[in-house]
């Protein structure tokens, strides 16, 4: 499983056996407690000052959302709100930074027309009941589009019968007799940034065909994207997964915490102006090599693919030693740091006094909510935290590291802050969220992980040798985002990446080089017996 699915069934275990076992810099159980409270005392001496602009900006939404749509505007449906809202501030009709994209490449060439008949039929486009009963409920991508109106997005309906697939699906075919390579990451990069069609539904599929493959036979590449306000990765993945021949649905761990408990809540509770002012310092003051502020917005992407074998057998020798289940993501996410740290000193060097080197990145990372996705819905239902990346010191103390950040994060509950915040930032206009991303850089990674099919999937009886996600940057001053998915038993890393801070040499380099040496050093520490 390539998942957080550690916590918060180990959380407590993590914190509690390496805070005995290993010496980190982590702030030890009791200075954060004195921190909690101070952040409770700093709650409560703002709270009066921030009452008053929060009632005014309740009052505007309510005058807009309720009042003023229903004299003015009764052909908008409803306020675009809660983690939906987090992405409205994005221009998607000029060059959208929010949109996600999941490419496959298959093995031979696909009819277009197949493609449109699956999507109507199989997947219930138009919301009809499958032989099972089953109804999807793709209403965000059939019959409704964001628009904006006084500041706030709204969803509208579109008029009846306007929904055309042929519309959302283009078809790019290349030159099968050139004897250069086509650049297909340029070509999905741009379509990646390319405008969505005003009042449609935020998502559309890409199909290049005509591509040579090294051992000579035809390729095709299908894509997907879908802008980030109607719905998260999984739900989108699961849609796409739905047009294979025999679909094998993403299946999700999700925590077990029981979030219903008095006690639970209650910690939650002590420990959320803590979690909170932890995210927005690392959000507006932590400052590393890659927080900076952006003068050019071009973008690169390249990826690469690792055995799963590895990381599992790198995972059962940590967690032999450990004593508990090593979750996946910090088994990649601690070679990654090797990685970057390999690069900047060896390819990027700290050139400028704004791009310092410290012990650690900080990384927005997505993970599963409590309550599951529902099958054939496209939705929001998926938190973030900000977790450390070291990328001082050996393997070891770089996983110690984050074990005990990732494990204490979920401890307290930080992950689900965005179940906080926003609803807080639904209070705001677009303009204030906009003009807030513009100001806030201190953590420009993001990372997104899911898991698709283990076996290989077949569309139309071809073989989809390879599959991976794109994520979106999500905010102007992004430096990379890192998307990981699994698939027939390889683990794919994609790398969008800002050009004035990585070039496509940069990321082969730390993708398909250091990666690569940092897999193989943790395979050979991992099996020793002299580890500690």
């Amino acid at each position: 499983m390539i998942y957080m699915n550690c916590f918060p069934y180990t959380s407590k275990q993590i914190v509690l056996n390496l805070s005995a076992e290993v010496t980190t810099t982590m702030p030890s159980v009791c200075v954060r407690v004195i921190q909690s409270l101070l952040c409770w005392l700093l709650f409560v001496i703002t709270t009066p000052i921030c009452v008053i602009p929060l009632i005014l900006l309740y009052c505007y939404r309510f005058l807009v959302t309720v009042i003023l749509r229903r004299l003015l505007r009764k052909d908008l449906f409803k306020v675009v709100k809660n983690a939906d809202y987090l992405f409205t501030s994005d221009d998607f009709l000029k060059r959208p930074i929010g949109a996600n994209v999941m490419m496959g490449l298959i093995d031979g060439e696909i009819d277009l027309n197949q493609v449109y008949a699956r999507a109507i039929e199989n997947v219930n486009l138009h919301g009809k009941p499958t032989k099972s009963g089953q109804t999807y409920n793709y209403e965000r991508m059939i019959s409704i589009y964001p628009i904006n109106w006084l500041g706030f997005a709204f969803w509208k309906k579109m008029d009846p019968g306007t929904f055309n697939l042929h519309d959302h699906i283009k078809l790019i075919s290349v030159s099968s007799d050139s004897n250069e390579k086509v650049d297909t990451n340029s070509i999905v990069t741009n379509w990646m940034m390319s405008p969505f069609a005003p009042q449609r539904p935020l998502w559309e599929m890409l199909i290049i065909s005509g591509i040579k493959g090294e051992d000579g036979k035809m390729k095709t590449i299908i894509g997907a994207r879908s802008h980030h306000m109607i719905g998260d990765g999984i739900s989108f993945v699961q849609f796409v997964q739905s047009l294979a021949d025999k679909s094998e649905m993403t299946a999700v761990n999700y925590p077990t915490m029981n979030s219903s408990g008095i006690l639970t809540k209650l910690k939650m509770l002590y420990w959320a102006p803590l979690a909170l002012i932890n995210h927005l310092s690392n959000a507006i003051f932590h400052s590393d090599y890659f927080s900076y502020r952006k003068t050019s917005f071009e973008l690169v992407f390249v990826k690469a693919s690792y055995p799963v074998s590895d990381l599992r057998t790198i995972r059962k020798n940590w967690s032999v030693k450990l004593g508990f289940n090593v979750p996946f993501l910090t088994i990649y996410v601690c070679a990654l740091g090797g990685a970057i740290k390999k690069l900047i000193k060896t390819d990027l060097g700290d050139c400028e006094n704004k791009r310092k080197m410290l012990n650690h990145l900080t990384i927005v990372v997505a993970t599963p909510s409590e309550k599951p996705h529902q099958e054939g819905k496209i939705c929001n239902n998926w938190n973030h935290g900000v977790i450390e990346l070291p990328i001082d010191g050996n393997n070891v103390d770089r996983l110690n590291h984050i074990l005990q950040n990732v494990g204490w994060m979920a401890y307290i509950g930080a992950f689900r802050i965005n179940q906080i915040s926003s609803k807080l930032v639904s209070l705001l206009t677009r303009n204030m969220i906009s003009a807030g991303l513009n100001f806030v850089y201190g953590t420009t990674i993001g990372m997104a992980t899911l898991r698709g099919p283990e076996k290989c999937n077949y569309v139309f009886g071809n073989p989809v040798v390879e599959q991976y996600i794109i994520i979106a940057p999500q905010s102007p001053h992004a430096s990379f985002t890192i998307g990981c998915y699994s698939y027939n038993g390889e683990l794919n890393l994609a790398i969008l990446a800002n050009q004035s801070v990585l070039s496509k040499e940069n990321i082969e380099k730390l993708l398909h080089h250091y990666m690569r040496e940092e897999l193989e050093s943790l395979l050979l520490e991992t099996a020793s017996d002299t580890m500690v």
